[in-house]
């Protein structure tokens, strides 16, 4: 009971995220990709709380029903701040559906918390740095995508702060007593990152991470 009250405020609370950022791309505050990585982050690290506090599978009900409401949304243009971007990205779909599938797979809380926060925070600072100061530092083109080498320098940098994070929610003894691997992560994650197009990376990052993690604490 207490899992599903959890479940209705985690619902309310993204509803206002979305709301904001609908709000804030209606008075041009933001826009393009600087608004999609608003909700991508936000939300991102809101989720990666919630097995702390609800139940795997009620997770796994509220990522198909994001799942849908995504879809509906870029059907009819209801969320402008997700879908304001020109190149062809499916990212937006691939997140819950990313977030379903870490429910499905991680076996334990820290472990889902640990690949949200993979999908969310390395790729949306990589975006952000990029688009600010790429282009004053060179950039490459990948699956007519242009990289920037600013934003995946800031991919891994954030992913190894990530992987603090994780230090601190549950997964010290496996991360540290598996450093080698550990330390490899935010760098095979940040050319998954680079060489997946179309947005392809919410989901090849995520499964690689809940993969590797799954074995380190076998």
């Amino acid at each position: 009971m207490l899992s599903m009250y959890f479940a209705f405020l985690a619902l309310i609370i993204v509803g206002i995220l979305l709301l904001v950022s609908e709000v804030l791309w209606r008075k041009k505050i933001i826009s393009g990709e600087f608004g999609r990585k608003y909700v991508h982050m936000s939300i991102g690290i809101f989720i990666a709380t919630w097995p702390f506090f609800m139940l795997l599978e009620i997770i796994q009900l509220i990522g198909c029903a994001a799942i849908v409401v995504l879809f509906l949304s870029r059907k009819f243009n209801i969320f402008h701040a997700i879908h304001d971007v020109k190149r062809t990205t499916y990212g937006d779909i691939l997140y819950p559906l990313s977030i379903v599938l870490i429910s499905l797979l991680a076996q334990t809380d820290w472990i889902f918390s640990l690949a949200v926060l993979f999908l969310a925070v390395p790729d949306g600072m990589a975006a952000i740095a990029g688009k600010k100061l790429g282009n004053k530092h060179g950039n490459i083109n990948v699956w007519n995508s242009k990289k920037t080498i600013v934003g995946t320098c800031t991919y891994v940098l954030f992913a190894y702060i990530v992987i603090g994070v994780g230090l601190l929610i549950g997964g010290k003894n496996t991360l540290v007593s598996n450093a080698g691997i550990v330390v490899l992560l935010p760098l095979v994650t940040a050319i998954l990152e680079v060489i997946s197009p179309y947005g392809l990376d919410n989901f090849t990052v995520p499964l690689v991470v809940v993969l590797t993690l799954n074995a380190l604490t076998a």
